[in-house]
């Protein structure tokens, strides 16, 4: 893996990037295997943003309804 072609294939998205060549070594060209990374990225995220509602609102159905909000919002979908 080139590091320094990773990082600057696109250069405004270098963490992304970095993912997706460690998808690459992981799975090979499976492109199951980067929707499944991504899948468990996406519910991380939104477990996350759960817990950080639930603390600052201190209302977890609040909380439950804006993850639930997020999680299934096509504005955070990314063609493939």
């Amino acid at each position: 893996m080139n590091l320094g072609f990773v990082l600057v294939y696109e250069r405004f998205r270098p963490l992304t990037n970095v993912t997706y060549a460690l998808d690459r070594l992981a799975w090979g060209g499976d492109p199951r295997g980067f929707h499944l990374t991504g899948v468990l990225l996406h519910a991380l995220n939104v477990a996350l943003l759960y817990l950080w509602g639930s603390a600052a609102t201190r209302d977890r159905r609040v909380a439950a309804v804006v993850a639930v909000i997020f999680a299934v919002h096509p504005a955070t979908t990314q063609a493939i």
